[in-house]
């Protein structure tokens, strides 16, 4: 059994400098602050952990002395939840300052942790973007415009200094797919698993069944093939001598490997999700056969369709 994965990425563009009006006379002078224009995330729909990436912010302000800021982030969509909207249904995130979770309003900011340093130097600030484990998103984009802004906060209450900035973070979620065989025995060999599905002693109607799971962003494609064409072939005994043949079922439909791979496609509800799948074999009466032990391998490839 063979899988494809592919990874997608999400990057964080267009971000917008920072301009001191003069609003605030605190000892944070001049601010501005600047995202970089390609931060990447390699992003993988089946990481089990919570998937996180870490923008640097570059923040410059122009008194001799440091100074403590705090900053506040809201999303284009306020509310108790931050939603990255494009061609699925909204992927909720959490946005964090350090350890502390950043708010989805203007009004409440966190102080950065350390100091920006004076004279127009570079402080580079970590906004840590987080998304929850397990969830199957639809492959395609997704994009949230986040608006900063930024306070003083040397005099121990957050001061706003009358900035604000805005930077467009965009989500991008590969079409992947991954399958799994339940109700089989599987044992290492190699870079893949091999699952063994025992039909027992030799009788006539004999039959096995295993689930295959999938799991997928986007539509799939299933490749099933047979290295013996659709029959259980002796291991020691080559031709029809010491061939039996067998019913292969997946999903209730006959898969027919007599003349090679056979392909079935699946879209799953709401272009994402979770999906099994009832695979059945069984064998038609064989008449007398060597006794022995007959095997054949299936190898089911799964891609996005």
């Amino acid at each position: 059994m063979r899988l494809a994965i592919r990874r997608g990425a999400l990057a964080f563009v267009a971000a917008q400098a920072l301009a001191s009006p003069g609003v605030a006379s605190a000892a944070c002078e001049g601010v501005s602050i600047a995202a970089p224009g390609n931060a990447v995330l390699n992003f993988d729909p089946f990481d089990e952990l919570r998937e996180t990436l870490d923008i640097d912010l570059i923040v410059r302000q122009r008194s001799a002395t440091p100074c403590n800021l705090a900053l506040s982030a809201q999303s284009m969509m306020p509310g108790v939840y931050r939603e990255m909207r494009g061609s699925g249904n909204p992927v909720r995130y959490e946005l964090r300052l350090g350890s502390q979770l950043l708010q989805n309003d203007l009004g409440s900011p966190v102080v950065i942790p350390g100091q920006i340093q004076g004279g127009n130097r570079d402080t580079l600030v970590r906004l840590r973007f987080e998304f929850p484990p397990g969830v199957l998103i639809p492959a395609g984009q997704y994009t949230d415009l986040l608006s900063l802004r930024a306070f003083d906060a040397s005099g121990g209450t957050p001061v706003s200094l009358g900035i604000d900035a805005s930077f467009t973070a965009r989500l991008v979620v590969p079409a992947s797919v991954r399958i799994l065989l339940d109700g089989a025995i599987t044992a290492a060999n190699g870079r893949f698993g091999r699952s063994m599905i025992f039909l027992g002693e030799l009788s006539d109607g004999a039959e096995a069944n295993a689930t295959l799971q999938i799991r997928a962003t986007s539509g799939v494609r299933l490749s099933v093939a047979s290295q013996n064409n659709g029959t259980l072939q002796h291991v020691a005994i080559a031709g029809d001598a010491g061939a039996i043949p067998y019913r292969l079922l997946l999903d209730g439909s006959p898969i027919d490997l007599r003349t090679g791979p056979a392909d079935l496609r699946r879209q799953l509800p709401g272009g994402a999700g979770r999906e099994n799948l009832r695979m059945q074999i069984s064998v038609a009466p064989a008449g007398a056969k060597p006794a022995g032990t007959y095997r054949d391998v299936l190898t089911v490839t799964a891609e996005p369709n």
